[in-house]
């Protein structure tokens, strides 16, 4: 029997404190430094204000500021693409599995069914570990020959 993973929705102010797989946590350091950098530069421009330095327009920072958000959107949307994509491989792969375990019931007997079904389990499964980079070995559902294992991970 197959049991059902079943996560609770987090609200909005949930999801945007979370720190597990966000990136927040490694890149804070880069952006606590360069906001540090920045008020100090802002301060010795205020308060020390030296007669010799030549008086910037904010110009070419608003156009490296716009460049900059027009890539990182075109690379968060690619990214986005990327992973919905894979959720639809994943998401077909799971519906065709379920089509070959409703047609195994009418052409194989229940031993093969079972040895089928544990073989489509277990490739799920490899692949997760595998697109993961995970060792899944030790708790592969069902019962499988170790060279059957070993082939499957050898193949990429």
């Amino acid at each position: 029997m197959l049991t059902v993973i079943v996560r609770e929705r987090p609200g909005p102010l949930r999801l945007l404190l979370a720190w597990k797989g966000s990136v927040v946590p490694h890149i804070l350091p880069h952006i606590l430094l360069t906001g540090m950098f920045a008020a100090a530069v802002t301060w010795v421009s205020r308060h020390h204000y030296l007669d010799g330095m030549v008086d910037y327009t904010l110009l070419p920072f608003t156009i490296m500021g716009i460049a900059l958000s027009i890539f990182l959107s075109v690379r968060n949307t690619a990214t986005y693409d990327r992973w919905w994509e894979a959720r639809k491989h994943w998401g077909h792969m799971v519906y065709e599995f379920r089509s070959l375990a409703r047609t195994s019931t009418i052409y194989l007997s229940p031993e093969r069914r079972r040895e089928l079904l544990t073989r489509c389990l277990a490739h799920a499964h490899l692949l997760r570990g595998q697109l993961r980079g995970e060792d899944v070995r030790s708790d592969l559902p069902g019962s499988l020959a170790p060279e059957l294992i070993d082939q499957a991970l050898s193949t990429r």
